[in-house]
Formats: C-alpha cells, sequence, structure tokens
C-alpha cells in the first residue's frame, strides 16, 4: 500500500496537468455545492413564502420551489446542451486552456450575479450563464485530463478527477450551511439577506481555479515526442466518427443515446430530490448538509479502488455494477423518511456515481483518437444535457401534481418520478450491457 501510494505521489509529480486539473474540479465543484442546499430556501425567501429563518419555521413549503427549480436546472441545461459540442469541437482547433480561463472568469461572474438577484427570475438568467461557463470548461477539461496521462492510468486518473469533484461535493454543502449559520450568529436575521451572502463563495472558489488553470499544458506540449508526428497529421484530413470502426462507432452512438436518457431520467428527480428531503425527511440546512457531505465522503472512498481495477481488468463489467447500484437506489430514495436512511441512500448513489462516471469516461477515450476526442466528449455532454432541458420541468409537474396521491400499500405518490427516472435508468443499463464493448486505445 504504501508503495503504490508513493508511485502515485511521483506520477503525479511528473503529471503536472493532472494537479492542475484535480484542484480546477475541486473548487469549481466547492463553489457551487456550497449552495446547492441554500438555492431552495433562496428561492422561496425571494418569492415571500419564507419569511423567516427555517430552522425557525414550524413548516418548510418546499414544494413552493420545486418548479422554479425545475426551470433554472432547464435554462441551465438549454444552453449548456448546445454549446458543449461547439466548445469541444473549438477546443480541437484551438487548443483546450484558453477555454477553461474563460469558463472560469465567467463563472465568477455568476457567484457575484447570484448575491446580486432580486426575484427568482433573476436565478434563471444567471443559472443559463452558468451553463455556457460549464459548457466552456467540462467537456475540455475531460479531455484534456485524458491527452495528460498514458492509457494504462487512464481511468485512475479520471477516478482522481472524479473524486476531486466529490470532495467539493461533499465538503461544499457543510461548508454553505456553516456560512449561512455563521451569517445568522453574527447578527443577519433577515431571512433573505442570511441566505444571499454564502453565495459569495462561487467567486471565492471560482478564483482559485482560474489561477490554477494558468499553468496548464496545451496537447502539443504533453506529448513531446510525438509532436512532430502531429504535426506531419495536420495536413491530413481531419478523423470523424463516421471514420471509426463499426464496433467504435455503435459504442459511441450507444453511450450518445445513453446520455439522452440518462440526462432526461436525472432531470427529473434533479428538482425535486431536494424538496423531497426537505420536506420529508429533514427540514434544517447544517442536519441536509452533512448528509450530503458525509454521504460524499463514503461515496468517494469507491472511487480510485474501482478505477484500479477497471485499468487492471477491464472497465465495461465494473460500470454495469456502479449502474445497478444506483437504479436501485433511484427506486428506494421516495420511501424513505429519516436522516439515517436519506445517509445510507445517499452514500450508496454517491458510491455508483464514483464507480461507474470515471471508467465511462475512460472508456469514451480508449475509443476516441485524439484528435476527435474534444468532440466527442462534447456531443456526449450535449446529448445528456439535452435530456436534462425537459427532465427537470417534468419532474417537477409530475411531482406537483402526484405529492398528495396515495397508491396502493399507503405509498405517497411522490414515488412516481423516482420511479419513471429509475426505469429509464434500467433501460440504459441493458444498451450499455449488450451493445457498448470494450476496446483498447485507438490511438
Amino acid at each position: 500500500m504504501v508503495g503504490r501510494l508513493r508511485d502515485l505521489l511521483n506520477f503525479l509529480r511528473e503529471r503536472k496537468n493532472l494537479v492542475y486539473l484535480l484542484l480546477i474540479s475541486f473548487t469549481i465543484n466547492t463553489g457551487f455545492s456550497s449552495v446547492s442546499i441554500l438555492i431552495p430556501y433562496y428561492i422561496l425567501s425571494l418569492k415571500g413564502v419564507l419569511r423567516e429563518l427555517p430552522e425557525l419555521a414550524s413548516r418548510v413549503e418546499a414544494s413552493e420551489a420545486v418548479v422554479e427549480m425545475g426551470v433554472m436546472t432547464s435554462a441551465f441545461m438549454l444552453v449548456r446542451a448546445p454549446l458543449a459540442t461547439a466548445f469541444g469541437w473549438l477546443s480541437d482547433e484551438i487548443g483546450r486552456k484558453r477555454l477553461i480561463l474563460l469558463g472560469s472568469m465567467i463563472y465568477i461572474l455568476t457567484g457575484f450575479l447570484y448575491f446580486f438577484a432580486r426575484n427568482w427570475t433573476d436565478l434563471v438568467y444567471i443559472r443559463a450563464l452558468q451553463g455556457a461557463a460549464s459548457a466552456m470548461v467540462w467537456p475540455v477539461a475531460e479531455a484534456l485530463l485524458s491527452e495528460s496521462v498514458p492509457r494504462e492510468f487512464r481511468g485512475r486518473a479520471l477516478a482522481l478527477y472524479v473524486s476531486s469533484m466529490n470532495a467539493g461535493v461533499m465538503i461544499g454543502p457543510s461548508l454553505g450551511a456553516f456560512a449561512y449559520k455563521a451569517t445568522v450568529l453574527f447578527g443577519v436575521k433577515e431571512v433573505q439577506e442570511a441566505l444571499r451572502i454564502p453565495f459569495l463563495l462561487i467567486a471565492t472558489f471560482n478564483l482559485v481555479a482560474l489561477f490554477s488553470a494558468l499553468p496548464l499544458k496545451e496537447k502539443s506540449l504533453i506529448r513531446g515526442n510525438e509532436a512532430s508526428d502531429e504535426r506531419e497529421e495536420e495536413t491530413e484530413e481531419k478523423m470523424g466518427i463516421r471514420s471509426l470502426r463499426r464496433d467504435q462507432r455503435v459504442s459511441l452512438y450507444v453511450m450518445f443515446l445513453n446520455g439522452l436518457i440518462n440526462g432526461f431520467a436525472v432531470g427529473i428527480i434533479s428538482s425535486v430530490m431536494s424538496v423531497y428531503a426537505i420536506e420529508y425527511v429533514v427540514k434544517d440546512p447544517l442536519t441536509l448538509g452533512a448528509i450530503m457531505s458525509l454521504s460524499a465522503l463514503l461515496g468517494m472512498s469507491a472511487s480510485y479502488p474501482a478505477a484500479w481495477l477497471g485499468d487492471k481488468m477491464g472497465r465495461k463489467g465494473i460500470i454495469v455494477l456502479g449502474y445497478v447500484i444506483s437504479r436501485l437506489s433511484i427506486f428506494a430514495i421516495p420511501l424513505i423518511s429519516t436522516p439515517e436512511e436519506l445517509f445510507l441512500l445517499m452514500s450508496a448513489t454517491h458510491m455508483s456515481f464514483n464507480v461507474s462516471f470515471p471508467l465511462m469516461r475512460a472508456l469514451q477515450a480508449d475509443i476516441s483518437p485524439s484528435e476527435i476526442r474534444g468532440r466527442v466528449f462534447g456531443i456526449q455532454q450535449t446529448f445528456f444535457n439535452t435530456g436534462m432541458i425537459l427532465g427537470p420541468i417534468i419532474g417537477a409537474l409530475i411531482y406537483s401534481r402526484t405529492e398528495e396521491m396515495i397508491l396502493p400499500f399507503d405509498i405517497r405518490g411522490v414515488v412516481i418520478p423516482f420511479w419513471i427516472s429509475g426505469s429509464l435508468g434500467v433501460f440504459t443499463l441493458y444498451l450499455f450491457a449488450k451493445f457498448v464493448v470494450e476496446i483498447k486505445d485507438s490511438e
């Protein structure tokens, strides 16, 4: 174990790009996740529904914010979906670093705009701007990371990348809840002002991300021995997905289709998950933040071991296992009623994501030649984001119309959006298991 840790540290010293990308991922996710549990409360305060501090209220009517949260998420995805492919393609043409820098600057701006919002519709426009920044940063950063490490370490590198994301997701909610509590303790008792101040954490953490992006190296500098070969290839016609072998094309097309369906499925519950938790499980922001942080920590522990196995033994089987866990968790979430149960299921959800996501991205990178990797990652995110455009609104509408229903066996109607999402996930699991093949690096 000590020897492996030493090898990992030596590898990171030699791969500074990876270290900077890990830091960028961590700081951006910390900033935005720090306000994730505060957004429903913020919407309610801007609408005038929440007029006192939530911990003092007898009940927080979180369902009054579910449609607005769905619209915000859809606005984010409506902008991000087309731009992900566009910026992925652009990064193949002009390089990846400048897009990451520009996206980081826009992220900083959104932090200040959230602070100055005066009604919930302002949040929709800010969220849309955040979608443009996200399209610049994430598909481009994933493509750059895939090129910054050799194939035999790609799964573990992406696992570290996902772990850095989840470390931010783990720390952020508690940090945001602490900032909110500190604001109240320092004498800010007006609910809207107390909820507004923690949004400045977005700008603070994204400023660190901006400085972390400055030392990034472009691909031609990373792969010094291959640079001359690539200059010769620049005179040749650009590759496209259609030029790949049939098994590569089919695998990518199925991944794209799954991205669309999974985006819709995730979108359905994205706007209702926190609403359900606040309304039926725990209303206090600090307790909810602790549950989200601790479950993310537990889930993160599975990422690197699973990626190590994937690099050594193959990726597909482990991805399928992670998918199975996530689908079962989605079906179970709307049946719970205690903080302990929420913690266990959120831990399982985070664990499945940490197992599947890095290996899925590594598998996609294995299939895609470097000449088109930026656009492949961008197309994947475009399909996922397109599904996420309608999913949040539809999920919010279903939730608001079924909340009062009682199904057989005294099951609450709120299970319906969760079970629709889980069923779609089972379908994509079948498509992936049947049609996606594992292919060695195509470079």
